[in-house]
């Protein structure tokens, strides 16, 4: 990744949003729009923070940000000397999952531990009817509802 090259943080934004004022707008994205701007279009070097916060915001994954992390120590990305050793040390402290949930995924989750903590007899037979409903139409879910387990 070389910094005139290929600007990968302007490409990623303009994948979901139609330009700068519409990421800083939807995204709730914590820094200035300045801040911003000058990072994405102008790859200036800002400090390690706002570089992961912008990463997040872009939507890159957690492997991805990692990997940036540990290029932009050589790249230029970073403002200080003291940013650019941290790179490596936060790149060590993201965790390896590209996992990333959806808000319909987290109202599942969240639908899920309700019946869990209210009742666990009636959370084993929503499983249970969850689990007919898709053997019915086909969605292999075998490995998901023994996760489950009747005796956690």
């Amino acid at each position: 990744m070389k910094k005139k090259e290929k600007n990968i943080f302007r490409e990623k934004m303009l994948e979901s949003y139609d330009n700068l004022s519409d990421f800083v707008r939807r995204s709730g994205v914590t820094l200035s729009a300045e801040t911003c701007r000058k990072f994405i279009y102008e790859q200036s070097p800002i400090n390690i923070l706002s570089f992961v916060v912008i990463c997040h915001y872009l939507s890159f994954s957690p492997n991805a940000i990692k990997a940036l992390l540990a290029e932009s120590a050589t790249e230029g990305f970073l403002q200080s000397r003291a940013d650019r050793n941290y790179a490596k040390m936060f790149s060590e402290l993201i965790g390896d999952s590209d996992t990333s949930l959806t808000v319909q995924d987290k109202a599942v989750i969240r639908i899920a531990k309700n019946f869990h903590e209210a009742d666990r007899e009636v959370f084993f037979q929503v499983i249970d009817y969850v689990s007919m409903v898709a053997k019915v139409i086909g969605v292999n879910i075998d490995e998901e509802v023994a996760t489950l387990g009747r005796g956690k």
